[in-house]
């Protein structure tokens, strides 16, 4: 048997993105004026005497003072690839954005650019990418994945203000440009929004580390605390990790999904009334919410399937209905129904085998685990339960305490709430699991 996962494997996939598509095709504003940078805006013999050259593309030019860095001569196509797929992800007729193109200087040294008049005395400090009408500005990144994130990044924000009217609350900006500006640039050939499954995909980015770090010091954030990140907070690079993850569980959720998907509809709204189009509907679910997004940042993880992820109603049993339970193998937490009272015993019993992954042949396993790798302290793939409680008289639902089961256990609850069952694995890691196991509950 190889030893699949003995390695470190971080994080968050971040992606099925498709989930945010928006289904109707999205006009570029009435009288929106087309930015299109003017040919005579660019001295060439200037830039070039101040060692920057141009890259044109159909929808860019790239002005960069880098030479031999085979990453910066492909930017321009990048960006161009790029447009078409932020027309279908956003829904917008392609048609709409053919005379569409910015100007985008790629900077080493930003005197050079100063000098050349590409840096305007009026530029705002920026941390490492800025937009502005037909222009972008971006610091050149350590290896090739992060200076091309960053152009996507804010080719996103281009993109919005041109062709959805606005950028709406600044975390709804600032994540969706991230989660958008995540890529995979192979053979020549581009995806934006790519699912990222390891952090050596998306070097010096660093989002996931940032909140994982907040998850150890204990200050987390709550949804609503996200969605109020005032603009001036994105000079520091962890409210561009809040904003992310925020984007990333809501586009993804069951319960948000769709109001989610439709906030693009409104981005020329102002902060405070685009924020209620997403909690106003979703005001019934949002302690619901609250409670499974806080799961999400603390088992954060490059290729966190959020959907997979969500509490959902578990499979009864044909047999014995009510108190017999098929848990799968590829899902997160997975409700039984059962309302247990606190002090009241319960005895939990599993049978069967399931697969845990898929190397080169399957891992079967069985409800105690395997104990060749664990995770958060328990056999990969051993049966566990929690107790949701009910909700507090504020809303909020109290964090999940993890009770070890395995074959059999017989557990007491400290709480009164519904029995929660599901097979301990990382929830990067649930898309090569296949199976159930049965579960009695007396």
């Amino acid at each position: 048997m190889t030893n699949r996962r003995f390695k470190t494997i971080p994080w968050l996939l971040a992606l099925f993105l498709s989930a945010v598509f928006s289904t109707t095709a999205v006009a570029a504003p009435q009288n929106a004026e087309m930015q299109i940078v003017p040919r005579d805006d660019v001295d060439e013999q200037k830039l070039s005497a101040n060692g920057i050259r141009t890259i044109n593309g159909k929808h860019v030019a790239i002005h960069a003072d880098v030479r031999e860095r085979p990453d910066i001569d492909e930017l321009a196509s990048v960006f161009d690839q790029a447009v078409p797929q932020w027309c279908r992800y956003f829904g917008v007729d392609e048609s709409a954005i053919e005379p569409w193109k910015l100007g985008a200087s790629v900077i080493l040294d930003p005197s050079r650019f100063e000098r050349a008049g590409l840096f305007p005395a009026d530029l705002p400090k920026f941390l490492a990418g800025y937009q502005r009408g037909s222009q972008i500005w971006l610091y050149v990144q350590q290896g090739d994945y992060y200076t091309r994130h960053l152009l996507l990044h804010e080719g996103t924000h281009a993109f919005m203000n041109q062709f959805l009217g606005g950028l709406g609350a600044p975390w709804y900006s600032e994540g969706m440009a991230e989660l958008i500006g995540l890529n995979e640039w192979r053979d020549g050939k581009l995806t934006i929004a790519h699912g990222v499954t390891h952090r050596d995909e998306v070097p010096y980015w660093g989002r996931v580390a940032l909140i994982r770090k907040a998850v150890e010091k204990g200050e987390l954030r709550t949804l609503e605390e996200v969605m109020l990140i005032p603009g001036s907070a994105f000079r520091q690079v962890e409210s561009y990790a809040w904003a992310w993850a925020a984007c990333e569980f809501l586009s993804h959720h069951p319960l948000s999904e769709k109001c989610f998907a439709d906030l693009s509809s409104h981005c020329s709204d102002d902060p405070e009334t685009f924020n209620r189009r997403l909690t106003e509907p979703l005001q019934a679910d949002w302690p619901e919410l609250e409670f499974q997004w806080r799961q999400f940042l603390i088992e954060i993880d490059y290729g966190y399937d959020v959907s997979r992820a969500a509490i959902a109603p578990a499979n009864a049993s044909s047999e014995k209905p009510g108190t017999e339970f098929l848990i799968a193998a590829d899902r997160g937490w997975q409700s039984t129904g059962l309302q247990v009272t606190k002090g009241k015993s319960l005895t939990i019993t599993a049978s069967g085998e399931f697969q845990i992954a898929r190397d080169t042949e399957p891992w079967p396993c069985q409800a105690n685990g395997v104990t060749l790798e664990y995770y958060r302290g328990l056999p990969l793939g051993r049966l566990i339960a929690a107790i949701l409680p009910s909700s507090a008289p504020d809303g909020s639902i109290a964090d999940l305490v993890v009770i070890d089961v395995g074959n059999q256990a017989t557990i007491i609850p400290n709480l009164d709430g519904r029995l929660l069952l599901r097979l301990n694995e990382s929830p990067a890691h649930w898309r090569d699991n296949a199976g159930n196991i049965k579960v009695h509950v007396r």
